[in-house]
């Protein structure tokens, strides 16, 4: 039975059954089954031995489970084929500790990447320093530093951006804007870049998409995406950018394609999260810090909204996926 309380009510019918059919059929007098027989005793104790053994037991055992898990042993579960309250709470403490340890881990990984983040540059800092020191008059160490202190700047910048967005009571400065021409003014910011790798746009926006959202953040994420999209495409290709409302779905879906090599698929989960890189060396020449899909997340959260990421074989797809409540009708 999946109810304790049932299976509690059916072994107390079963005995008042037993004591039916003794006092029936059996012809055992009822004062010696009821209320003061020596019958009555045995059938309580095997009520009390039943209860135990159903209820008391494996609630003992999930205890002991909590108890370890509590002590640090995270990797602890409860093992259980049950389907009643008992194994519902046994089930739900299993994804609940899944969960903590999955953001345990998260939360090392990120610490450890976080430490080698700061630990390059302040490494190159302090040999530029002593390189100055030595050989104050070449300028070039000076040009570098500054570069170094510029982009250690930047990482700070970028982690106070992330928490910011993640804060609940983050307010957002809804306007009225048009979409095509914020995506065109973004593309605009990244035709240089784009033009020494060969690149060019596509751009497809549903005529007359306007929206009443952030217009800010909503333009930081895109030009995450197209930043993105830029360093890691193939020279000479093009980066196809796509905005349109899946009426069936009821939202707004803004797309970024690029032709790179994509991503594996165990990665494409994981560089949502704050310092994920697919190259564990974490060379400045294969990417930045690891913050700019962190950053997108945050803030098409922070706007109700999904993002997700797809490998098109070749390229990587980044789908933003807003409510189509923020779409101003026409």
């Amino acid at each position: 039975m999946k109810s304790i309380t049932l299976r509690l009510v059916f072994l107390v019918l079963s005995a008042r059954l037993v004591v039916v059919i003794l006092i029936t059929f059996f012809d055992v007098p009822a004062i010696y089954v009821y209320p003061k027989p020596w019958i009555l005793i045995i059938l309580v104790t095997y009520l009390i031995l039943i209860f135990y053994i159903d209820v008391c037991r494996p609630l003992i055992k999930i205890e002991r489970t909590m108890d370890n898990y509590a002590n640090g042993a995270f990797e602890s579960r409860i093992q259980t084929r049950r389907r009643d309250e008992v194994g519902r709470i046994a089930t739900n403490f299993n994804k609940l500790a899944d969960r903590v340890q999955g953001m345990i881990q998260t939360e090392r990984r990120m610490g450890a990447n976080l430490a080698h983040e700061l630990r390059l540059p302040l490494t190159r800092m302090s040999l530029l320093t002593d390189l100055i020191l030595k050989h104050p008059e070449e300028t070039e160490n000076i040009e570098l530093l500054k570069q170094e202190i510029i982009s250690l700047s930047g990482l700070s910048k970028s982690l106070l951006r992330l928490a910011q967005y993640e804060r609940t009571e983050f307010a957002i400065q809804a306007e009225v804007f048009s979409l095509e021409e914020l995506i065109e003014e973004v593309v605009s910011l990244f035709q240089i870049v784009a033009t020494s790798k060969n690149c060019s746009f596509d751009i497809e926006v549903a005529n007359g998409l306007t929206l009443f959202t952030d217009k800010s953040l909503l333009q930081i994420a895109i030009s995450n995406l197209i930043d993105n999209s830029i360093h890691y495409t193939q020279p000479d290709t093009s980066i196809v950018i796509k905005a349109f409302v899946d009426q069936p779905f009821n939202m707004l879906r803004i797309r970024v394609t690029d032709h790179g090599n994509g991503v594996p698929s165990e990665f494409l989960e994981r560089i949502l999260l704050p310092f994920e890189r697919v190259d564990y060396s974490r060379n400045k020449v294969t990417g930045g810090a690891g913050l700019g899909l962190s950053i997108v997340k945050s803030i098409v959260k922070c706007l109700g909204g999904t993002i997700h990421l797809q490998n098109q074989n070749p390229g990587l797809q980044v789908e933003l996926q807003l409510p189509d409540s923020i779409v101003e009708l026409p």
